[in-house]
């Protein structure tokens, strides 16, 4: 978990950690492997999408991955084989996996998140999990939080 940081110090230190990412996890990309963004709301992804566009490391390695909607039974999220960095929200990563993910602004819109959301966004992640927030961490998330690293959940 990373101390409170603004937007931009958010979207700053999370490209930096991707890029280091894209690199060490390169095998398992290789493989299929994907990077997991999480936000909580639709133009949340536009706004990384567009700063990770601006990084000539990061460029063209991104894709915004929406939720099926309803009425749309046959949706399938389709993930692009040269883009390993998938961004979407908090609804929109039910049932998927990542080597790792970022969830960005997690204490922005906390108070419509249920527990379930935060159980389903700490799940997603096969090796690392980084929590960014702007001002104190959900609740929910700073008491599963323990000092001495054991497992709380």
């Amino acid at each position: 978990m990373r101390t409170p940081r603004t937007r931009t110090e958010q979207l700053n230190d999370a490209a930096e950690r991707l890029k280091e990412q894209v690199r060490v996890y390169s095998d398992y990309i290789r493989d299929g492997d994907r990077i997991g963004i999480v936000v909580a709301r639709r133009e949340d992804r536009d706004q990384v999408l567009n700063h990770l566009e601006q990084d000539s490391d990061l460029r063209d390695k991104a894709q915004i991955v929406r939720a099926r909607e309803s009425g749309e039974a046959g949706y399938d999220p389709a993930f692009a084989d040269d883009r390993p960095i998938c961004i979407l929200t908090v609804k929109g990563c039910k049932g998927l996996e990542f080597r790792t993910v970022h969830w960005l602004f997690s204490d922005e819109l906390s108070h419509r998140h249920e527990n379930e959301d935060y159980y389903t966004v700490v799940t997603r992640a096969k090796t690392r999990l980084d929590i960014y927030y702007t001002a104190t961490l959900p609740g929910v998330l700073a008491r599963a939080h323990s000092e001495d690293g054991t497992a709380s959940w």
